[in-house]
């Protein structure tokens, strides 16, 4: 519905590099004339790869050099952000170094930057660095390279995807073969976490310690694969089912990995990209990264290994491990960068945690390396500066750190390694300060410095509310502070939902993925199973939500995958039937009224709607994008007043019908523009925006009476746009006020919505003063509107227009 009133109601993934020059990949068996060395030879070898199916051997001896003048360095060399890209392959790790010097001129012998590179790894390793902020280059032009071997012995090297590019990305990070001089606070300091020192170890550990370890591990072992105690519940048959067409489709699918064990020990498979490179093609090549194996079948293959008794998968599995490291996935390697890495990475940690006693003790001592590396598991042995974690820290990585944990072999490290992971998830489970991730006082859930509701918050409260459960009863438990911080925001979050649904004011930029309480329903069945009795509060809420034959329960069901984080297991749905057969009775739907300040948003329920209403501040933000997600979404925050009816599942929030109209969200007070003019892809960088106005507040005197109040200022795309908007609650009657509107920009309009309503059949009317319309009308003056989901507006001192369109009124 469209009231054109002015004066009443009343990641996005960065590119890996750019501009790139020639790339070296040496498909054609040859090696170029451009590469000579001067005492050693050069080959091209079939076994191994990163790109493609061959790679320029190097076999060096004591002072050897590796000389080459590609043409493409010339340009590289004198951008700002130039330099080199390749992946080196080592055979034998030792102590020395390689060192890549670059010269002005081919004959020169003035050295104008270098990088040394430790050989103290076996497999491939990349290396991205820029010539000027990583190697001290001045910015002459570079026109030829001499790559040092180290001074004593000989060996093998091979290099492979060798490129000189005009912008090395930002977010290449140092790892323990190579330093880079990137200081981004965007950027984990991967080096330095490891290298933290535990504190000292215990001279010995308590049978009770002993004890709680099998406890824990049982627990997360029966999580994982269940323990068939519902084997018949039709409920866990669905999940099961789910599981087990997820195993057979991946074990349909291993003909496509071709792996081979080559005579000096290692396996030889294509070559793996870390995820910025998944669905690309280079050079003519179809990459392939960890995170196609991640989630396509390791998890499957474990399940397949553990559960099924199966060899084949067994021993493919540990086969995998090796390529893996033969890949470069191993401790100390960056893969270039990380920043991503570990949201891809869930298929790893948990089949390596299942397989833990499978491995010969070469290989597990190879992979927990890796596991303490990439799960970034020194963050646990240091002293907190502030309370909080980032959500994606805590959604991806709080369960593959305690499960390496456990799988330690030795006693004394393993209980200091659980006694100071319990600290940290202590601290990243408490209300983080200021914009910090994730909880807050008021237990909204921050991600990007702003409310998030919908992603990354919901997976960190199951991961916390999961570690919880497995911790429980045990000297490892967690404290009752962090109990309560989690009950709390679980409570929260089921009273701001309208069912399962979010408000779409706080879903960052997937609004049109309000349908969130269902995937967190099983944090309220942990939490309340931690304690000695089932937790009362948590118990009653997830008993009036859990309606397992009816959707979106039954699909979370019947739906298993390896996802960013790991939830759908046997394990899941059985501690779900577990509380569901508790002598607590299931709750009813909450009354009652809420302002969260850090979210900017009201939320008011009686017993068969719920009402919220949300704004933006100096310190709360409007909307969120990027090259493809929440395009329209300008004005989410601008007032936004969503009502849904439950019993009938109304709502006035439906952004994913293509009729919806982003001008007219519902509440908001807004400058009336096309979608061509409120695509965000025409500002690319103009998102997570904040007003000058501070003033955004609201409050809930009891369950009847309630406030929310906000100033208005377009701070960033038309800066003379200002409005006042505030909402009174007395009872189910709720008095809109807007005032101080102001618009400088005269090409266009600005509107104040009430409601646009997807139409329930093509029947529907609007009630007006008491008589039906079904058609559009305009300039209604002061009138009595009531519309096809129940709700009556009256309008005071202002006109309404009414559309009807194919889908909405």
């Amino acid at each position: 519905m469209k009231n054109h009133i002015l004066y009443i109601f009343i990641l996005l993934f960065t590119a890996i590099s750019t501009k790139a020059g020639t790339i070296y990949s040496f498909e054609d068996g040859l090696v170029p004339s451009v590469f000579k060395v001067k005492r050693g030879t050069l080959s091209v070898r079939a076994d191994k790869a990163k790109l493609g199916t061959r790679a320029l051997q190097w076999n060096w001896v004591a002072n050897d050099t590796l000389v080459a003048a590609p043409v493409s360095m010339n340009t590289a060399s004198i951008q700002t952000n130039g330099g080199v890209t390749t992946w080196i392959y080592n055979e034998s790790p030792s102590a020395q170094k390689l060192i890549l010097w670059f010269y002005e001129f081919e004959s020169s012998t003035t050295r104008r930057c270098s990088l040394e590179v430790n050989l103290n790894f076996k497999g491939w390793r990349c290396v991205w660095a820029r010539f000027r902020a990583d190697m001290g280059h001045a910015g002459h032009t570079l026109r030829s390279m001499k790559w040092e071997s180290p001074k004593t012995g000989s060996g093998k090297i091979l290099i492979d995807y060798l490129e000189f590019v005009n912008d090395v990305s930002w977010e290449r990070i140092s790892d323990m073969q190579y330093v880079v001089n990137n200081s981004s606070a965007e950027l984990e300091d991967f080096v330095t976490i490891r290298n933290i020192t535990p504190i000292p170890s215990p001279s010995s550990i308590s049978d009770e310690q002993r004890a709680a370890v099998e406890t824990i591990r049982k627990r997360v072992d029966d999580w994982h694969l269940g323990t068939d105690k519902y084997a018949t519940n039709s409920v866990f048959v669905s999940r099961k089912n789910a599981i087990n067409s997820y195993v057979q489709y991946a074990l349909n699918k291993t003909g496509e990995i071709a792996l081979t064990n080559l005579p000096d020990g290692t396996v030889s498979g294509e070559g793996l990209f870390p995820m910025d490179f998944y669905g690309l093609t280079i050079d003519g090549i179809n990459t392939k990264t960890f995170r196609d194996i991640n989630e396509k079948y390791l998890i499957q293959l474990a399940y397949d290994a553990v559960k099924n008794n199966s060899t084949s998968s067994k021993n493919l599995l540990l086969m995998i491990f090796d390529w893996y490291y033969d890949q470069g996935w191993a401790d100390g390697s960056a893969l270039g960068r990380l920043r991503f890495e570990l949201l891809r990475s869930a298929g790893f940690f948990h089949s390596a945690y299942l397989m833990r006693n499978f491995m010969p003790e070469d290989q597990f001592s190879r992979v927990m390396n890796a596991y303490n590396w990439y799960t970034m598991f020194g963050r646990v042995y240091e002293t907190p500066v502030e309370k909080g974690a980032s959500a994606d820290q805590i959604r991806t990585l709080l369960i593959p750190k305690l499960m390496y944990a456990i799988s330690m072999k030795d006693e004394l490290k393993q209980a200091t390694a659980l006694q100071s992971f319990a600290r940290y998830a202590n601290n990243a489970l408490s209300p983080a300060p200021g914009f910090l991730d994730c909880i807050k006082p008021d237990y909204s859930g921050y991600h990007h410095r702003g409310p998030y509701f919908n992603a990354y918050y919901p997976d960190a409260l199951y991961a916390g509310s999961l570690t919880f459960y497995f911790l429980s009863k045990t000297p490892y438990k967690l404290s009752e502070e962090t109990f309560i911080h989690l009950k709390n925001a679980l409570l929260t979050f089921g009273f701001l939902c309208a069912g399962y649904d979010t408000p779409g004011a706080i879903t960052g930029r997937f609004p049109t993925q309000t349908e969130t309480l269902d995937q967190i329903l099983p944090a309220f069945a942990y939490l309340a199973l931690s304690r000695e009795t089932p937790d009362p509060e948590l118990a009653a809420f997830f008993k009036r939500m859990w309606k397992p034959t009816e959707e979106p329960m039954k699909s979370l069901i019947s739906k298993a995958r390896t996802d960013i984080a790991f939830k759908s297991t046997a394990g899941e749905v059985e501690k779900m039937l577990e509380l569901s057969e508790s002598t607590i009775f299931a709750g009813v739907n909450p009354v009652g009224a809420k302002y969260m300040p850090y979210s900017g948003l009201l939320i008011s329920r009686r017993p068969d709607w719920v009402l919220t209403a949300k704004g933006l501040s100096k310190y709360i933000w409007d909307f969120e994008s990027s090259s493809t997600e929440n395009l329209y979404g300008r004005y989410l925050s601008y007032g936004h007043v969503e009502i849904s009816r439950l019993s009938q599942k109304m709502k006035s929030f439906q952004p994913a019908n293509v009729d919806w109209n982003w001008s007219h969200i519902p509440g908001t007070t807004s400058k009336y523009l096309t979608k061509t003019e409120l695509n965000s892809q025409n500002y690319p960088t103009l998102q997570r925006n904040f007003s000058d106005e501070p003033f955004l507040g609201g409050l809930a005197f009891d369950r009847n009476v309630s406030i929310f109040a906000n100033i208005l200022h377009d701070n960033t795309f038309d800066t003379g746009f200002y409005a006042r908007k505030s909402v009174f609650q007395f009872d189910s009657i709720y008095t809109c006020l807007g005032s101080g509107i102001k618009n400088s920009d005269r090409n266009y309009f600005v509107h104040t919505t009430l409601f646009q309503n997807l139409k329930i059949s093509s029947n529907d009317v609007v009630e007006v003063n008491g008589t039906n319309m079904n058609t559009t009308a305009t300039a209604l003056v002061n009138p009595v509107l009531k519309d096809n989901y129940g709700n009556a507006y009256i309008v005071k001192d202002g006109t309404v227009n009414v559309d009807f369109t194919t889908s909405f009124i």
